[in-house]
């Protein structure tokens, strides 16, 4: 009628309290009360098994307490000390922030809009290399030390395609170009095709290690997600140029001016984290940010708008035509947009059906705001409340890779990438913007003579004719 001395032992251990734990996942020491009755007395097989396990246990607590250490915490940039070191990157940080500014001005004003073309696809080179390059240090690109021209090939193959398609029009009439230009670009989304046909066979050959297989299809995916986010994107900003640089001026400044003053207000004010992505942004400096880019935006917006010397007028409203460095001719004042053209407060309020009379000061009756004026609100509100969106996207992404900065290659700011993420997604509304709410998005007259300009005779003369029928009524 005995019970066996192990299921005994083996009822005793189950009935009691699980074994205390001690710090660090180590078992308390033997006759401490914390281990439970029974632990010293189970038979060594059962001993032996139980402190394996305990090992076991304690080798991935110590792993994985290494593997992951605990992150620092984030101090708002408000809460830092006003030491040496901070008055040190803040002055570094203005000064070149100023430089930058002088520099687009400089090179809107002297290099006109073929000059910021070129600017546009020099950024979105860079910032494109140095996806590729963080891309490829994480991954150890030494392996497959070839896989690195597919990134530069269809880079190469969708600018062609995207600025092939943008100047395609200011390229007429091509008479005068040699004749392998005139075929290509005659048969530029063929040629686009085939160069990308080329690109996807020779990935496909590329394919000969089954141990890289995921590797070389994940870098696939990553490889034209950056050409779809970078330089698709950012060509619809080249594009606004030709309509006038005011187009590229007033978009990139309200982007500039929010980030300037989200760092200020930030810095000064900022007590109340906003997102997650990224710690140091602070409420403050997102609130005051957004009322200082709509201020910014209005006044600005007036000021390009009063300026006739140098030509300034005509070149922040004319559309440009060709590679020209010529300053456009255009009256501003029939410029779609409203560009130039004030119109009285109180007239404002009778188009929105609200009846003013006297009762508005006379300074502000007076006053005139133009439809541009009001058009660049609208862009504020966007830059001011949906760009910064794309820093939060890009700090998420950075800090899924571990990176503090994209690059380095401008002081106190990081990388091409970390200036421009907020302008890809600025680039992309005004483009919206001004093809969708302000311009015609049917052909315009000089869209088709540009076409027609580039048939050849035959079907030139058949539509000189066609058109000729339709105006004297014979059509």
């Amino acid at each position: 009628g005995e019970v066996p001395a192990a299921t005994a032992l083996a009822g005793k251990q189950l009935s009691c309290d699980p074994p205390m734990v001690g710090p660090g996942g180590k078992a308390a020491a033997k006759g401490d009360p914390r281990r439970g009755p029974g632990a010293d007395d189970a038979p060594p097989g059962l001993r032996r098994r139980h402190n394996a396990a305990e090992a076991e246990d304690s080798d991935t607590s110590d792993a994985s307490t290494d593997s992951a250490p605990t992150p620092k915490p984030q101090v708002l940039v408000a809460a830092q000390p006003r030491d040496e070191d901070f008055w040190r990157k803040w002055n570094v940080r203005a000064s070149v922030a100023l430089i930058l500014v002088i520099a687009a001005l400089a090179l809107a004003y002297w290099g006109r809009h073929t000059g910021v073309s070129i600017l546009i696809l020099f950024v979105q080179g860079n910032v494109y290399r140095e996806l590729v390059l963080i891309n490829i240090r994480r991954h150890e690109e030494k392996r497959l030390p070839t896989f690195k021209l597919f990134y530069y090939y269809w880079f190469i193959v969708v600018a062609f395609f995207a600025y092939g398609q943008l100047f395609r029009e200011h390229l007429q009439p091509m008479s005068q170009w040699p004749v392998a230009v005139r075929y290509l670009m005659a048969n530029h989304v063929f040629v686009s095709f085939w160069l990308y046909v080329a690109g996807f066979v020779a990935f496909v050959l590329s394919l000969v290690r089954r141990k890289y297989y995921a590797y070389q299809f994940s870098q696939f995916a990553y490889c034209h997600m950056a050409l779809l986010v970078v330089v698709v994107q950012s060509t619809l900003l080249a594009s606004n140029v030709y309509h006038g640089l005011i187009w590229f001026v007033m978009p990139c400044g309200m982007v500039a001016c929010n980030d300037c003053f989200a760092y200020i207000c930030g810095v000064w004010c900022g007590r109340t984290p906003l997102i997650k992505l990224s710690p140091k942004k602070t409420v403050e400096g997102f609130v005051g940010a957004f009322v200082a880019t709509l201020v910014w935006a209005f006044w600005f917006c007036k000021l390009l708008e009063s300026t006739t010397a140098w030509d300034v007028d005509r070149l922040m409203v004319c559309p440009q035509s060709g590679f020209r460095w010529a300053v456009p001719e255009c009256d501003v004042s029939k410029v779609r947009g409203g560009v130039h053209v004030g119109v009285p407060v109180t007239a404002w309020f009778e188009y929105a059906g609200v009846a003013v009379g006297d009762s508005l000061p006379p300074w502000l009756a007076e006053h005139t705001v133009s439809p541009f004026q009001l058009h660049c609100i609208v862009m504020a509100i966007f830059a001011s409340s949906v760009a910064p969106f794309g820093g939060f996207f890009a700090s998420g992404f950075k800090r899924a890779i571990g990176e503090k900065d994209f690059g380095s290659a401008i002081p106190g700011h990081g990388g091409w990438t970390d200036r421009m993420d907020c302008q890809i997604v600025m680039g992309t509304f005004a483009y919206m913007y001004l093809h969708y709410v302000i311009l015609d998005p049917r052909l315009s007259p000089a869209d088709i003579t540009a076409h027609a300009l580039a048939m050849d005779p035959g079907h030139r003369r058949t539509l000189m004719e066609a058109l000729s029928a339709s105006l004297s009524g014979t059509a």
